[in-house]
């Protein structure tokens, strides 16, 4: 005789092996949208047979190329620095941890879940429920029962939501990741702009602090004239006044300096207010370093991928064409594989065959009921949709427009320090054929002391349009979304 066990066991089995069949070759695949960078770089004239025409006035080359911090040792270290103690890329890189954490959640959506419960339970009727009809029953003693059971069910991916889900999941890993690069970028832009403003400051004071010695002594030749009848009064009170001006002016460069110090450290991470060598190191005073050269070029074809922000938009626009599946799945029926094995019986019975129960099959879900509100749901995932790929389109013309600008901006910025530059080689020059017509007599010392002065303007302002330039320089990087950390 066969165990009716058994042979029960076996139907469900058969059918849940049926169900599983019927779902994988009758369910939907999942959607994962396709990565639009190309086409959408073919839309601004980036690649296709109009990318020749998109050409701008510096040279992108390779990326490795676009990052030559080297040429400043002191940089390189704050902006090594940064990535390790900035609060802000610590932050990108925790959201960037938990977005791979939900999809490492969401990737698992397509395994089994189960579960085990226990229970232990004393009971006892009460005398009316023991004798509803008053016909003198004893009410019965307390009992004890335990209950365990193992309990396992199983979604079948019959429309492909849990696959698009993933994929979902997987785009927010993408957006994130974007989003740390980006950050690191931006990062690294304001850490070169305040390292050129603090250094720009350093030497405003030093050279204002030599102005104003050479501003003292013009003064009191200047006073002597006047007392010999050489010089009007007016002539003395304009320099006075210059010199008020100069002293002024240092007591900002010193004010200046230390405020773009303590952005500067704070940018990096540092405490403004504890002492460390790189704070130390930014007490030295060095003379303004090369800047790169100009080179003609036209935009890469990899450009959008450079950008964060173009990245950042491109995952979240297709992570919303995936929310749009899941809006319009949502109604749809769900299967699920169930399995249950529990045991309900007397303390010293547990386990014993006749308490023992034992379920299989599969369970159909479909809410179809919702008064509109699956459709609802469906137009906001659409208008969504609509919304991130309109800010996408506009991200990648922002870039573009962006590059552009800061090329041109770092042009002009670098032929503005070469003149600057040679400005103040031409006020040097001045400066010692006067010092030469003094020392022999040939001029009044004032007249020194003034060229002197006017020197001291012109290299001020060459250092001023080297921080500018090199803060237009970084502006190029962070536009053309070079990887710098690539280079270290």
């Amino acid at each position: 005789m066969s165990n009716p066990d058994a042979s029960l066991l076996r139907s469900v089995l058969g059918l849940f092996l049926a169900a599983a069949l019927i779902a994988l070759t009758a369910g939907c695949a999942p959607v994962r949208p396709r990565p639009m960078l190309d086409s959408m770089a073919e839309r601004v004239g980036l690649s296709g047979p109009e990318s020749d025409k998109a050409s701008t006035p510096l040279s992108s080359g390779p990326a490795a190329e676009w990052s030559p911090w080297s040429f400043d040792p002191l940089l390189v270290t704050l902006l090594k620095a940064s990535r390790q103690h900035s609060p802000d890329l610590q932050a990108a890189r925790a959201r960037l941890d938990a977005a791979r954490a939900v999809a490492g959640f969401a990737a698992r959506g397509l395994a089994p879940a189960g579960g085990i419960n226990a229970q232990l339970s004393e009971s006892q009727l009460s005398v009316t429920e023991a004798d509803p009809y008053d016909q003198g029953s004893p009410r019965p003693p307390r009992r004890q029962i335990l209950q365990a059971g193992l309990a396992v069910r199983w979604e079948l991916d019959l429309f492909g939501r849990v696959g698009t889900a993933e994929a979902v999941a997987a785009r927010g890993v993408d957006a994130e990741a974007a989003a740390l690069a980006g950050a690191e970028a931006l990062l690294e832009a304001e850490i070169v702009r305040l390292y050129a403003l603090q250094r720009e400051r350093q030497w405003a004071r030093r050279s204002l602090a030599a102005a104003l010695s050479v501003s003292q002594q013009r003064k009191r030749d200047t006073a002597e004239r006047l007392a010999g009848g050489l010089a009007e009064p007016p002539e003395l009170w304009q320099i006075e006044a210059e010199h008020a001006a100069l002293r002024a002016e240092h007591a900002a460069a010193e004010a200046e300096l230390q405020a773009a110090r303590a952005q500067l450290l704070a940018a990096v991470g540092l405490s403004p207010l504890l002492d460390h060598p790189l704070r130390d190191r930014l007490e030295d005073s060095a003379e303004p370093s090369a800047l790169p050269e100009i080179r003609d070029y036209a935009l890469p074809p990899d450009f959008l991928d450079r950008r964060p922000d173009v990245r950042v938009a491109e995952a979240r626009l297709r992570a919303a064409m995936g929310e749009t599946v899941l809006a319009e799945r949502a109604s749809w029926p769900s299967l699920t594989l169930l399995g249950s094995l529990a045991s309900v019986a007397l303390p010293g019975q547990f386990g014993e065959a006749a308490t023992r129960s034992l379920g299989i099959g599969p369970a159909l879900e479909w809410n179809w009921l919702s008064f509109g509100r699956n459709r609802l749901r469906e137009a906001a995932a659409q208008a969504g949709e609509q919304a991130l790929a309109a800010e996408f389109e506009s991200t990648v013309l922002r870039a573009v427009a962006d590059a552009d600008s800061a090329a041109r901006s770092w042009y002009a910025a670098r032929r503005a320090w070469e003149e600057a530059l040679s400005a103040a080689g031409l006020a040097e020059q001045v400066q010692l054929r006067i010092q030469k017509r003094v020392d022999a007599g040939l001029d009044a010392r004032v007249l020194g002391l003034s060229a002197a002065l006017e020197l001291r303007a012109a290299e001020r302002r060459a250092v001023q349009a080297w921080a500018e330039a090199l803060a237009a320089y970084a502006s190029l990087q962070l536009a053309l979304g070079v990887d710098a950390a690539a280079d270290d």
